[in-house]
């Protein structure tokens, strides 16, 4: 089933579909840190939707998205990458600067669209990043998570994601972990940001979840966790996996979606 699907969002990529939205890609850099963007813009409109791809970064779903919301009227941005973000290595510490970074770059990129009224909308790991700034930065006052959840430490420990399971493995034998528990308390004292954890005023911000009860890679208890503590509009609930749910919202529940940011 995961396979077909993916087979057909490649086919579907592979289309030669012409858009009445012009895109531009640009780098915003200062001070040597450089993010990579894809910009979905209507001059009329002063909404604006960050969109934060999963890992593997920009794909055929997330430009779907923004050409959607740019013919809905709303403008629209892809943040695809930032410096930094294809680090790799067993250091638990790399997880400090991959979320760092990753709030470094959307900070950057909202003080490059000053003026507009700001959303984010986040998929996978990209929702846990949209997560965070969604809880953190009050410029950003609507936000929709796609199989997103709280508690990144338990995620990163439990997913089954394949690079993550096999630096545990590594981890375990590095580091002498003798348990799960310590593995995720190790985490916890490492990451710099838990939305879980981080305080804001809820009647100020309007979410929007899509939750998927089947998930082994943002497991379905976190997500849980994040709908108990923020309780969000869900936009839609699906027993399929993790990306199976993707796909399936993306060709389903597109229009909830959007609409959800009018």
């Amino acid at each position: 089933m995961k396979k077909y699907i993916l087979t057909t969002v490649v086919l579907l990529s592979a289309l030669n579909i012409s858009y009445a939205c012009p895109v531009k890609t640009k780098v915003i850099s200062q001070n040597g840190f450089n993010t990579h963007v894809a910009e979905y813009l209507v001059k009329s409109s002063d909404e604006l939707v960050l969109i934060l791809p999963p890992t593997g970064g920009e794909n055929f779903i997330d430009r779907s998205y923004a050409q959607n919301f740019c013919d809905a009227g709303i403008n629209a941005v892809i943040i695809k990458n930032w410096t930094g973000d294809d680090e790799y290595n067993l250091e638990l510490e790399i997880h400090t600067r991959y979320y760092n970074r990753a709030q470094h770059a959307i900070k950057q990129v909202i003080n490059e669209y000053q003026g507009f009224q700001l959303s984010i909308l986040g998929t996978s790991v990209g929702g846990l990043h949209a997560s965070i700034a969604l809880a953190r930065l009050k410029e950003i006052k609507k936000g929709v998570l796609i199989v997103s959840g709280g508690d990144i430490a338990s995620i990163i420990a439990n997913t089954n994601q394949d690079i993550l399971v096999e630096a545990k493995k590594k981890r375990f034998r590095l580091f002498n972990f003798k348990n799960n528990e310590e593995y995720v308390a190790a985490l916890r004292a490492i990451l710099p940001y838990e939305p879980l954890k981080i305080n804001f005023d809820s009647s100020e911000k309007k979410i929007g979840m899509v939750i998927s009860t089947n998930d082994d890679i943002v497991p379905t208890r976190n997500q849980m966790k994040l709908k108990r503590k923020w309780n969000p509009t869900i936009i839609s609930s699906s027993w399929l996996g993790h990306t199976a749910t993707v796909v399936k919202t993306w060709l389903f529940n597109s229009s909830e979606i959007i609409n959800f940011f009018k």
